[in-house]
């Protein structure tokens, strides 16, 4: 099993200047990562000789780039406005194959997806979701056909609201029909739409070509008060499904969720090491399975993606060994 990160853990940062693209390198190979993921809003990937560096702290640190991952609205578009975002996104899978990136994840459409309208429909519901699947589908299709010249995948992430849970993601899988096409499984994100995790990583391991392991605390959209998400206006989280004051966003039906380190938040983390191991996610076709770490809770970064890349190495060894088992 490859285990690694992902850049996002350290956006604050990078942004800050307080950690470097070189010293993130350095940092990950010191606690034994096989791998990053970067997402480009994360650092400037595409400006002067970050592509180069990219690749050199790669090959130094020993360190694989196992995604260029990037976002789009693609999905909503049409005629020459499709052209020339499909023309941008080609691009930058250009660059994530001179970085040396193994694959690339591609958000095809963006919605917050959060919260209702005043006609009682969910915002990122099925009408939603019916809306832009044909659009979903054909950028896929396309993305992957151009991404087959250099041998490598793509992938969607079950991300927010619209594009999110087993059965959306099982049926996209299916239509965009692609040898080169995946599913990049995020485990805490099924809880954005209500999705037992342990569901969707039943569901989505056999399609699955990245996963992302994210642990969150949940709480009842009761207890608003009591976590501090709410005050008595019942505002302090400033606008549904953003990160507010209070570090909780809000699923589809209201429950609160705060990243936590993997393994200290509510997820059933030890089953869920344990079905991946069982699902023959690793040494499927022959090729290691990628967990990726991913951190968003209010703790120090580096303590939280450490601490938790920890946690799950000690998951998956337990889960692997005859005679410990905590799963």
């Amino acid at each position: 099993m490859k285990i690694g990160m992902c850049s996002y853990n350290f956006v604050g940062l990078l942004s800050k200047g307080a950690l470097s693209v070189e010293e993130m390198f350095r940092m990950l190979h010191e606690w034994g990562c096989s791998h990053i993921e970067i997402s480009d809003f994360t650092l400037p990937v595409y400006e002067g000789d970050m592509p180069e560096r990219l690749r050199e702290y790669s090959q130094q640190y020993q360190v694989e780039i196992a995604g260029l991952n990037f976002g789009s609205d693609i999905a909503r578009l049409s005629g020459d406005a499709y052209k020339k975002e499909l023309e941008i996104l080609e691009h930058k899978l250009d660059v994530a194959a001179s970085i040396g990136a193994t694959a690339s994840r591609i958000d095809l459409v963006r919605i917050t997806g959060f919260g209702g309208r005043a006609d009682g429909t969910v915002v990122g519901g099925t009408e939603d979701f019916e809306a832009v699947f044909d659009g979903i589908v054909r950028a896929a299709q396309d993305l992957c056909d151009y991404q087959a010249q250099y041998g490598k995948f793509i992938s969607s992430e079950n991300h927010g609201i619209m594009f999110n849970g087993a059965d959306r993601m099982r049926r996209v899988y299916a239509a965009v029909n692609r040898p080169n096409y995946g599913i990049t499984m995020d485990i805490g994100n099924s809880l954005c739409v209500g999705e037992d995790p342990l569901v969707l990583t039943g569901e989505l391991l056999p399609l699955a070509r990245r996963v992302h392991v994210k642990d969150f605390y949940i709480r009842s959209k009761e207890e608003g008060l009591a976590i501090g998400a709410e005050d008595l206006s019942g505002d302090y989280l400033d606008t549904p499904g953003v990160i507010g004051h209070s570090g909780w966003i809000v699923s589809r039906y209201g429950d609160y969720l705060r990243g936590a380190i993997v393994g200290q938040g509510d997820l059933p983390m030890a089953l869920i090491a344990e079905k991946i191991v069982s699902s023959g996610y690793d040494g499927r076709d022959g090729k290691e399975g990628y967990l990726s770490v991913e951190f968003e809770g209010i703790e120090d970064p580096i303590y939280g993606s450490r601490t938790g890349l920890r946690s799950l190495r000690n998951l998956l060894e337990a889960c692997s060994t005859d005679t410990v088992r905590i799963c």
